[in-house]
């Protein structure tokens, strides 16, 4: 990328910058959120470029106490190992902790964390735990799971009513799987 067009988009970050000074008085957590999507969108995937956003993001949480979305930003830079480097421990921190705040991917997540093990004693308790309180925010990936699970008895007692009502929670998102599942599972019960 030609250090033209870097410099246009520093431009336009600073223009949505000086929006966001205004706003920040007002709301200095929203404030600062949104400048940190704004600098991600604009630079994309440019590594370097990107490392501000961890910053801001830290100054997030700094600024505004406990915040998913902000805790959930972290755990996926930590995660991913393109931005800093890959940190499992610090990722799973933030994970957790927007897990505790109500982001429902970090709840996914930690969902998987307990199923399989990773990081944590394997606890399927937990997961389904997790996984429920995400797939009460509409992830559509949590409800499949637990329709799954409940479906094959994966670590749980095997309930189909129980797969039923994850499986249709999922389809009416949309989910082609659930509803595939769904008419399989149905056409067993009967």
């Amino acid at each position: 990328m030609s250090k033209r067009t870097i410099d246009n988009k520093q431009s336009k970050l600073f223009d949505g910058a000086k929006l966001h000074e205004i706003a920040i008085q007002q709301s200095p957590m929203e404030a600062i959120l949104s400048l940190n999507r704004e600098y991600e969108r604009v630079y994309g995937n440019i590594n370097d470029a990107r490392k501000k956003p961890a910053d801001g993001w830290s100054v997030a949480i700094d600024n505004g106490g406990s915040n998913g979305e902000a805790e959930y930003r972290l755990g996926d830079i930590f995660d991913g190992g393109e931005v800093v480097a890959c940190d499992e421990e610090k990722a799973r921190y933030w994970y957790v902790k927007a897990a505790e705040n109500g982001h429902p991917w970090a709840q996914f997540l930690l969902g998987t964390f307990y199923e399989e093990g990773e990081g944590v004693e394997r606890d399927i308790e937990k997961a389904v735990c997790w996984f429920a309180k995400s797939a009460e925010q509409g992830n559509v990936f949590s409800s499949e799971k637990l329709g799954l699970m409940y479906q094959l008895g994966d670590g749980v007692d095997q309930d189909d009513k129980k797969a039923i009502y994850w499986y249709e929670k999922a389809a009416e998102q949309g989910s082609k799987t659930a509803k595939t599942m769904l008419k399989m599972i149905k056409s067993l019960c009967k």
